[in-house]
């Protein structure tokens, strides 16, 4: 029988993942939409760049490189997701964008062409393959020469804020939760610098730089909608999915979080930490 790459992701983002993710997009990218714009910068994108979005999502970083590459150039989003990569396709059709398309692939074995992109970039969608180096070795044969990869991805959980808040208050109902495996594919599998470098320098890629971004990101215009919208994602929702959500526990669980967090209400609403890592890198010229 032929082994299925990347199986539990494929199975996850095609299922209960990628629905979930499909429903809860647009609030999303509302925190996380500063975080792939840094990671933009570091990637100095111009006009007439063809760029491969890996981990693409409903489309949000994939338009805005658009924007930025212009008619001359071109954005190529990837992913594992068909549920994601509908949605993806359906905002194309509405927002009437010429310069981009959309592909269901993992791209740890998806036949990307040689030596095409002169950019590969990923928000939060590189850390969930189960053999990373070959992944990254497939897209270091996507890239020119001197091509450049920028991703952006997450630090420990415990300087995340908006995951490590949650959680304390998730593990005082339910024994059984338990932290994300930094070692296996998932969120904060990257989540050490040493494993990034090594990953991608067994792959080939060289210059390689590894730089924080903090900063606070925006979960809700109120304490109620942030403390409910965070136990619909990441570790958070994972922890607590043995819970009915009719439940005294998932009650008291929403209650003790909204008192948390609404110490955090500003102008801008309910805002958090965030703790993530700016990795760039190139491919080599010979």
């Amino acid at each position: 029988m032929k082994t299925v790459i990347n199986s539990d992701m494929r199975e996850y983002w095609n299922g209960v993942g990628g629905n979930k993710w499909v429903e809860l997009h647009k609030k999303s990218n509302v925190f996380l939409l500063p975080l792939g714009q840094e990671a933009m910068n570091a990637a100095a994108i111009v006009e007439g760049d063809l760029v491969l979005d890996i981990g693409c999502g409903c489309g949000e970083t994939s338009f805005d490189i658009a924007n930025l590459v212009g008619p001359s150039g071109h954005v190529s989003g990837l992913d594992i997701s068909k549920p994601i990569i509908d949605e993806a396709g359906e905002v194309k059709k509405k927002m009437g964008v010429t310069n981009v398309d959309f592909q269901c692939g993992d791209a740890q074995h998806f036949e990307l062409e040689a030596r095409l992109y002169d950019l590969i970039y990923s928000r939060f969608g590189v850390m969930f393959f189960d053999n990373p180096v070959a992944a990254f070795t497939r897209m270091r044969g996507a890239l020119a020469k001197n091509g450049r990869l920028v991703f952006v991805c997450w630090q420990p959980i415990i300087k995340n804020q908006w995951i490590s808040e949650p959680l304390n208050i998730v593990s005082k109902y339910i024994e059984s939760a338990e932290q994300p495996n930094s070692e296996a594919p998932g969120p904060f599998s990257f989540s050490e610098p040493s494993k990034v470098r090594e990953t991608l320098t067994k792959a080939g890629f060289t210059k390689i730089e590894i730089s924080a971004y903090n900063c606070s990101v925006n979960f809700g215009e109120r304490a109620v909608d942030a403390a409910h919208f965070l136990t619909q994602m990441g570790p958070t929702a994972s922890a607590i999915s043995s819970v009915e959500p009719s439940s005294k526990f998932f009650t008291s669980i929403l209650n003790e979080l909204e008192q948390a967090i609404a110490p955090y209400l500003t102008s801008k609403g309910i805002m958090l930490g965030a703790a993530t890592w700016i990795v760039t890198a190139r491919n080599p010229l010979a």
